[in-house]
């Protein structure tokens, strides 16, 4: 538990609060989606627990849907669409697709030249010209260099080669 905490920490420190936010709407969401379940549910029914019900609701909100439990009231059915159906999958998608925005962002900025490197015994071209690419090109082709990292510092807008090869511009 403490490493998940260390990492959601972590997290936040790089990504802002949007993420802890977002981390915290869904694990209230579980909590009151349980509470309210097993609250509304007849007794004797599987979900009138409150770990049963906290089963459920992060199956349920996760798509997973086991069905090895699930609401049998009218009001514990209603419950079970608007919160973890509805809201839980409506959270899952936000967080997921914040951190597929963080991924973006971040390989658009190392694109562009906007991230610092701090690797070390690293491989320097400073300068971009039409010959660079092929230098290059034949740093990463050679089979008895080392396995270090190529930085190019050069004054362009946008790196020269995305895919071919894992140089940098900085």
């Amino acid at each position: 538990m403490i490493h998940v905490i260390q990492l959601l920490l972590k997290f936040r420190q790089k990504a802002g609060y949007t993420s802890i936010q977002l981390v915290l709407a869904y694990f209230l969401l579980i909590l009151l989606s349980s509470f309210m379940v097993s609250l509304v549910e007849p007794p004797g029914a599987a979900l009138k627990s409150f770990w049963e019900a906290v089963w459920w609701s992060i199956v349920t909100s996760t798509t997973v849907g086991y069905g090895d439990v699930s609401p049998v009231s009218a009001a514990g059915k209603i419950v079970a669409v608007v919160l973890p159906m509805f809201l839980g999958i409506g959270l899952a998608a936000a967080f997921l697709t914040y951190l597929a925005s963080l991924f973006v962002e971040r390989k658009d900025k190392k694109m562009h030249g906007e991230i610092e490197y701090r690797g070390k015994n690293h491989i320097l071209i400073v300068g971009y010209t039409p010959e660079t690419r092929v230098i290059i090109e034949q740093i990463l082709g050679d089979e008895l260099r080392e396995q270090r990292d190529i930085v190019l510092l050069a004054d362009i807008e946008r790196h020269p080669l995305p895919i071919s090869c894992p140089a940098r511009n900085g």
